[in-house]
């Protein structure tokens, strides 16, 4: 069974074409944390997930 070699964390902010508004907040970029893992036998996956608006970072 392969084993995790790496793991990597990365924030993208992503920028949307128009102001997005909801009830509670606009935005004008979404935080948007990825992560990218590399097992030892070079099989890599990629996830990410996103909040609205700010808070990217304690997702």
């Amino acid at each position: 069974m392969p084993k995790i070699e790496r793991v990597e964390v990365f924030m993208v902010d992503l920028v949307p074409k128009v102001k997005r508004t909801d009830a509670i907040q606009s935005f004008t970029s979404q935080e948007t944390p990825f992560v990218r893992i590399t097992a030892d036998d070079g099989a890599v996956g990629v996830g990410y997930t996103y909040t609205i608006g700010t808070g990217g970072a304690s997702v």
